[in-house]
C-alpha cells in the first residue's frame, strides 16, 4: 500500500490526540486540554491502540506510564504536528505588515553593499514585526581562496587582491551618506 493510501484511511485528528496523551500521560488531563469529554478521548486511545498495537499508556498504580514505543512516538509527534499547522497556517495572499516571519538572505558582499541598506529600510517600513538575516554567500571559489590562505598559498597575499583595499573603503563609508 503507497503513503498516500495509508494516509487517506487515517483520521488525522488522532495526531492531535496522541500528541495531548503523551503529554499529559493521562486520558483526562489530556481531554481537557483539547476541550473533548473523557470518553471521547478514550475512544481516540482506543483507535490509536489498535493502529499502532501498542498500549502506549500503561497503567502503573495511580498513575500512567509511556510504553517504550509511545517514548519513540514523542520525539516524532511534535515534529509532525508543527508541520502540520505550518500547512494549514499557509496563507493564498500575504500581507507583508502582518507577518513575523523571519527572512535568511544570502548574498554577495557587493550585493549587500549596493541594495542591503534599502532592503533592510523596505523591510522594517512594509513588515515591521519581520525578521532579516543577512548572509554572505560563500561561493566555491571564495572557499579554496580562503582554504589556499590558510595553508601559506599565493591566494592568501593580499599584495596580489588591490581590490580588497577598494571593498574596505566602499563597505566602511555609509550606505545612503555622501560618495564624493
Amino acid at each position: 500500500m503507497t503513503d498516500h493510501a495509508l494516509l487517506s484511511r487515517l483520521d488525522l485528528n488522532l495526531l492531535v490526540s496522541l500528541d495531548a496523551l503523551l503529554t499529559e500521560r493521562s486520558v483526562t488531563r489530556a481531554a481537557e486540554r483539547l476541550h473533548l469529554s473523557q470518553p471521547a478521548l478514550s475512544a481516540s486511545l482506543a483507535r490509536l491502540r489498535t493502529h499502532f498495537n501498542d498500549p502506549i499508556l500503561a497503567r502503573r498504580g495511580n498513575t500512567y506510564e509511556l510504553t517504550p514505543f509511545a517514548l519513540r512516538l514523542a520525539e516524532h509527534t511534535t515534529t509532525a504536528l508543527d508541520a502540520a499547522r505550518r500547512v494549514f497556517e499557509s496563507q493564498a495572499t500575504w500581507e507583508p505588515s502582518e507577518s513575523a516571519r523571519e527572512f535568511l538572505i544570502y548574498g554577495s558582499d557587493y550585493g549587500f553593499t549596493t541594495i542591503g541598506r534599502v532592503v533592510s529600510e523596505l523591510a522594517a517600513e512594509r513588515a515591521p514585526r519581520r525578521a532579516l538575516q543577512i548572509r554572505a554567500a560563500q561561493s566555491p571559489h571564495r572557499r579554496r581562496r580562503r582554504e589556499s590562505a590558510a595553508c601559506g598559498g599565493r591566494h592568501g597575499d593580499p599584495a596580489r587582491h588591490p581590490h580588497r583595499a577598494a571593498l574596505r573603503r566602499s563597505v566602511a563609508r555609509p550606505l545612503g551618506g555622501d560618495r564624493r
